[in-house]
């Protein structure tokens, strides 16, 4: 009985090794392929901001570029305020080509009560940049 016993605890713990074996190797390998872009990078405006501040009715425009991945299956689809699908993000596993990768429209903005969006848009970019288009608000403050 008793070598029953030590059999049974000798697997559990090398059981045990190899559940933490595993999890460190993959900490160790998300440590090694880690790579983001440094903190606090200074950048630098081409164009555009004349003034310091907003002023409330003037028309703005805005443009974000999300530089994310393709995560939703072709049949999940995400509509703008346009009520247009014209496609923000595209699936990422393979290079884009025009009518195999499948389209979703999921960048856009979230505004407060004292913004009023007066036109939302994507820029077809082609996706040569990124997995994203870039989307383009234009907004007046209240």
């Amino acid at each position: 009985m008793k070598k029953a016993f030590k059999i049974a605890g000798i697997s559990l713990l090398a059981l045990l090794a190899l559940l933490v074996l595993i999890v460190l190797g993959y900490v160790v390998y998300v440590a090694a392929e880690y790579d983001r872009i440094e903190d606090n990078v200074q950048l630098t405006v081409d164009e555009g901001a004349t003034e310091a501040a907003a002023h409330t009715g003037v028309e703005y425009g805005i443009v974000t570029y999300n530089i994310g991945f393709g995560a939703y299956s072709p049949d999940f689809s995400f509509f703008l305020d346009s009520g247009e699908n014209d496609g923000t993000c595209r699936a990422a596993e393979i290079p884009y080509t025009e009518g195999v990768n499948y389209q979703t429209a999921l960048d856009g903005f979230v505004v407060s009560d004292n913004v009023e969006v007066t036109k939302v848009r994507n820029i077809d970019t082609g996706y040569k940049f990124s997995d994203h288009n870039p989307v383009e608000m234009t907004f007046v403050l209240k």
